[in-house]
């Protein structure tokens, strides 16, 4: 379809054509410098550019070399720039993405030495960007009374794997051992013979008696009988 029959048939459809004017060049200059060019060292032809009803765009021509390759789809035409003293456009660097903070994980305030209890002023939250271990810590109050494995620098995260196991009853530290019987609640003073975990079944001393029964560790420095022991 030929230019006068384009711009008749958008008047018969009722659209408003833009005005077809030669590229400026200005405008050849802008798409030069957005391609990567030094838009200030092209040649202009000496001939007027063919008019184009968008900015034109511009992309460096064949493998390399000081010219560069003038575009325009409506109507369609192309022309060749020569760049003075330019080798071949030079790519705009593509913006970094900003990295995300990742999640707030618990970290050192300061190194910790192998076998050190961590306390509240031993860990602070801060944002890790870098994929951490499942084992991690995103709160402060799990770590605080908890013994280090192995030394920790400083900033480093906290892994479950680099403490030691918590234990809410220590072998030698005495524990309450809780009975329940017809509504009445009694707590027996015991001996832990062995650490244990909430949940665990351990052997425990009346310190009295020095009878070893069975218990299960139901928190800090709590028991209850296991089942079966008399």
């Amino acid at each position: 379809m030929t230019l006068r029959a384009t711009l008749a048939l958008a008047l018969l459809c009722g659209l408003a054509p833009r005005a077809l004017s030669a590229a400026s060049e200005a405008e050849v200059r802008a798409a030069l410098t957005a391609a990567g060019w030094d838009g200030a060292s092209a040649v202009m032809p000496a001939r007027p550019l063919p008019a184009c009803n968008h900015p034109v765009t511009a992309a460096p021509r064949g493998a390399g070399g000081p010219q560069a390759e003038l575009r325009c789809d409506a109507p369609a035409w192309t022309r060749r720039v020569r760049m003075a003293g330019a080798a071949a456009a030079v790519p705009r660097p593509t913006p970094a993405a900003p990295q995300s903070q990742g999640r707030w994980m618990a970290v050192t305030v300061a190194p910790l030495a192998r076998g050190q209890i961590i306390g509240p002023g031993d860990v602070v939250l801060a944002p890790m960007a870098q994929q951490v271990g499942p084992d991690s810590f995103d709160a402060a109050a799990p770590l605080v009374g908890r013994r280090v494995r192995q030394a920790l620098g400083k900033g480093q995260p906290f892994l479950a794997r680099n403490l030691e196991r918590a234990y809410a009853v220590r072998a030698g530290h005495p524990a309450k051992l809780r009975l329940d019987t017809a509504g009445v609640s009694v707590e027996v003073l015991m001996m832990p013979m062995e650490d244990g975990e909430a949940g665990q079944m351990i052997r425990v001393r009346h310190p009295a008696s020095g009878r070893i029964l069975r218990a299960r560790v139901t928190g800090e420095d709590f028991l209850s009988l296991a089942p079966n022991t008399g």
